[in-house]
């Protein structure tokens, strides 16, 4: 099989002995930057994590973004999703994830960060002690790249904690004016419920009323029922008398 040959990318020309202009091809590429060294005990511990492909970004670079991979975010891709359950943004990653550090938390993972450091730095100096210039020029990179890295990410994380503080302001208004409505509406409520209570108050007023009405019409049928009853005695007591005084006539005219 014959072999393929490479042909060059013309960059700049080059003059060789006897005048002749010929064209090199390019250097190849810087390799990519190593990935980040977080401490393993700093609150930014696992954030930036590495995609296929040789990318390095950060997990809230992937919060707002759809099906499409496509940011929703007006903010860009340091944006924080606000976490709705207890009514704080929280930053996917971090170590306090049910709710807003205490002091005595953050004390203690910025103490732990600083110990990580200084071992590190310590670690880095007995490592340099035997370091070519070569080799010193090249963790200087390193570190500036490192550098940059964490300055970068200090400025998304002020980005994030910013856009939190306003997510989770915009999310308690909100709640407080959905809490509004709904002491609204329950006021409202109570008030047909009083209303309600108080139309049946006065339909029992009617009904206690026509009540009292009926009992001073059943006491006057009574009344009236004993007065005829007591004259129907006195006309049977008149008509026996007089049915006695007749008899007796009768018997004193045949004598």
């Amino acid at each position: 099989m014959k072999q393929q040959k490479t042909m060059a990318i013309p960059t700049s020309p080059t003059t060789k002995k006897g005048g002749k202009s010929m064209y090199i091809t390019p250097p190849p590429p810087p390799p990519p930057p190593p990935p980040h060294d977080y401490p393993p005990n700093s609150p930014t511990h696992h954030i930036v994590t590495r995609h296929p492909g040789g990318s390095y970004s950060s997990p809230r670079a992937h919060a707002h973004r759809g099906v499409l991979g496509v940011s929703l975010s007006p903010y860009g891709p340091y944006t924080v999703p606000l976490s709705h359950a207890a009514g704080r943004g929280m930053a996917p990653g971090l170590p306090f994830t049910d709710g807003p550090p205490e002091p005595s938390q953050q004390r203690k993972a910025m103490e732990a960060a600083v110990m990580v450091e200084r071992t590190r730095s310590v670690m880095c100096e007995k490592e340099e002690a035997n370091m070519t210039a070569d080799e010193l020029r090249e963790v200087l990179k390193k570190e500036r790249r490192r550098t940059a890295k964490i300055a970068a990410d200090l400025a998304s994380f002020k980005c994030s904690a910013v856009q939190q503080q306003l997510e989770s302001e915009v999310f308690e208004e909100g709640r407080i004016n959905g809490l509004m409505r709904t002491v609204d509406h329950l006021q409202h409520e109570l008030e047909r419920e009083d209303q309600m209570i108080i139309n049946k108050q006065n339909k029992l007023e009617e009904v206690r009323r026509e009540k009292a009405k009926l009992e001073q019409q059943i006491d006057q049928e009574k009344n009236a029922n004993t007065k005829l009853l007591s004259q129907l005695s006195d006309l049977r007591n008149s008509q026996v008398t007089m049915a006695t005084n007749l008899e007796a006539q009768d018997e004193m005219e045949e004598e």
